[in-house]
């Protein structure tokens, strides 16, 4: 399995994220940093079949000026926000360095919020060669960030034989970092935007899960809805596959993801599964499946499947109504009870003696 460290420069991130709400008339935006990670290690896999990818460290590195403009209130407190969420969080580790004498005079002429100050960038650099250079820790670099200033640190790392991922934001990146031609050759793979994947690393608030019967919708971005589906494809020599759930939509699942009581080798098209939702799908992008396991409610249709398949007649669904079926079918009566069926048999017997 890949292990992979996240490093995030949270000052760029905090100061372009209102980028990724804009298309939707969103300021009030926030991404969810406990799921942030997930989120990218398992698109970055699923997009370039790198299989199961194990995210072992997440790092920010912020800054925390002590000289400001004080025409950027805003900007300010939206980089103590920032600040306060991700201390708050214990899987992620942050570094906080000091920016003096304008390093990052917030609003400050040529030196604004958004741009990566000097401190930020050697603390990244001195954390991702640390890791690099220390054997069987690092095998995959995902950086996110919008500035060139740390093109150097990417291009050495796969120069150490790295394999290096960068996100970013359109919109809100060097012009030379998101060229699809990759003239700097700082990564392998092409840059993951945010605003790809915004339905599921958001922080979504209020909302709850729906009842049976009741449309799914966004609420699925949050995760944690029940659905029901059957297998649709497998993946064998990758280790994941596809559900092809009663919402209509496609969630991809790994074998990871199944529960006790469901092996891998035992999943079939037409297996009838019921899993929980661990993010919904995305501008045409399959979902994420989580805790997949047999759908004992439906456990006999994969049975009524297959013997329709040595007949002529197609089996109809589960809890299929007789009104549903074909009207050129032969509709077969019921066998007559037997309590029922004997005294009217004895009558029978006494007209003829």
């Amino acid at each position: 399995m890949l292990k992979a460290m996240v490093f995030v420069d949270a000052d760029w991130l905090g100061a372009n994220a209102l980028d990724l709400g804009e298309p939707f008339g969103r300021s009030d935006l926030q991404i969810d940093h406990r799921r942030l990670s997930g989120v990218l290690a398992d698109e970055i896999g699923r997009r370039h079949h790198l299989g199961p990818i194990d995210v072992v460290r997440s790092h920010y590195f912020a800054s925390r000026p002590r000289n400001h403009d004080a025409r950027d209130p805003a900007l300010l407190q939206r980089r103590r926000e920032l600040l306060a969420r991700l201390e708050d969080e214990p899987r992620i580790e942050l570094e906080v360095v000091a920016s003096d004498h304008g390093d990052r005079s917030i609003g400050g002429a040529g030196d604004q919020l958004g741009t990566p100050s000097s401190a930020v960038h050697v603390a990244m650099t001195v954390a991702a060669m640390r890791s690099a250079l220390a054997p069987g820790v690092l095998d995959l670099a995902i950086f996110v960030l919008g500035d060139r200033g740390l093109a150097p640190l990417l291009q050495e790392l796969r120069r150490l034989g790295k394999r290096v991922a960068l996100v970013s934001i359109e919109g809100s990146c060097a012009r030379d970092l998101a060229d699809p031609g990759n003239p700097l050759r700082i990564a392998d793979f092409e840059v993951l935007w945010l605003n790809e994947v915004i339905g599921r690393i958001e922080k979504w608030r209020g909302r709850r899960t729906p009842r049976v019967g009741e449309e799914v919708g966004a609420a699925e971005e949050e995760g944690g809805v029940s659905l029901r589906g059957r297998i649709k494809n497998v993946i064998w020599d990758r280790g994941y596959g596809f559900i092809a759930a009663d919402d209509g939509r496609d969630y991809f699942f790994h074998v990871n993801a199944l529960e006790a009581g469901l092996e891998f080798d035992e999943l079939q098209p037409d297996l009838a599964v019921s899993f929980e939702v661990k993010s919904g799908p995305v501008r045409g992008r399959a979902g994420a499946a989580r805790l997949v396991r047999r759908d004992v409610q439906v456990d006999e249709a994969p049975s009524q499947v297959a013997e329709a398949a040595e007949s002529d007649i197609e089996a109809p669904l589960p809890d299929e109504p007789m009104a549903d079926r074909a009207d050129d079918e032969e509709e077969i009566e019921p066998a007559p009870d037997d309590e029922a069926w004997a005294p009217a048999e004895a009558d029978r017997e006494e007209d003829r003696s």
